[in-house]
C-alpha cells in the first residue's frame, strides 16, 4: 500500500489541505481499477482510506482532520474500521458497545457488555492497525446518539486487547 501512497494514488478523496485530491471520482474509478489488479489489496486500501480514513473525514471535526487525515493518508496511522460486531454484524443501530465520557479524567471508557458486542475488525487490522474508528451507543443515561471514536492502541497482533480507557478526540 505504500507503492500507492508514494504514487500519490493514496486517499484522492481527502481534502487537499491534507495531502488529497478531493476528488471522489478518481477516488471512485482508482477503487474499481484495483480491484481488476488485485481484489485483496483493494479490500486493505477500502479499509484503510475508504472506511477508516472517511470516518474520520465525514463525522469528525476539523480537529480531527488536521490531527489525523494526513497521517492516515500516508500510512503513518494504518486503521480499522470498528462498527460490525459478533451479535448483530453491520446493524448499527443493534450495537452494544458503549462510550461513556468520563468528564473528570477527560477520556471515554469503552465497554463490551457482552460478549456477542465484541468488535470484529477488518483488513488485517490485528497485525497492522494502530488507530480504530469504533461505532458505540453513547451513554443511554443522558440520551446521547451513537458515536462514532477514534481510538488509539498497540496492536494486538492477532489477540484480544485488554481493557482500556481513551482520551477524548
Amino acid at each position: 500500500m505504500q507503492l500507492f501512497v508514494d504514487a500519490g494514488a493514496a486517499g484522492r478523496a481527502f481534502p487537499v489541505e491534507h495531502g488529497g485530491q478531493n476528488d471522489n471520482g478518481a477516488n471512485l474509478a482508482s477503487f474499481e481499477e484495483l480491484v481488476l489488479a488485485d481484489p485483496s489489496m483493494q479490500i486493505k486500501a477500502g479499509v484503510q482510506w475508504g472506511l477508516f480514513g472517511s470516518a474520520i473525514q465525514q463525522l469528525g471535526t476539523q480537529k480531527h482532520h488536521d490531527k489525523w487525515l494526513s497521517d492516515v493518508r500516508t500510512l503513518k496511522l494504518p486503521g480499522a474500521f470498528a462498527m460490525t460486531e459478533m451479535g448483530h454484524g453491520s446493524d448499527v443501530a443493534a450495537i452494544g458497545t458503549t462510550a461513556t465520557y468520563d468528564a473528570d479524567a477527560s477520556e471515554f471508557v469503552i465497554h463490551t457488555p457482552f460478549r456477542a458486542a465484541t468488535k470484529e475488525f477488518l483488513g488485517n487490522a490485528a497485525l497492522h492497525g494502530r488507530a480504530a474508528t469504533v461505532f458505540a451507543q453513547a451513554d443511554h443515561r443522558r440520551r446521547e446518539l451513537r458515536r462514532a471514536l477514534l481510538l488509539r492502541a498497540d496492536s494486538g497482533r492477532g489477540r484480544r486487547l485488554p481493557a482500556r480507557r481513551h482520551e477524548r478526540g
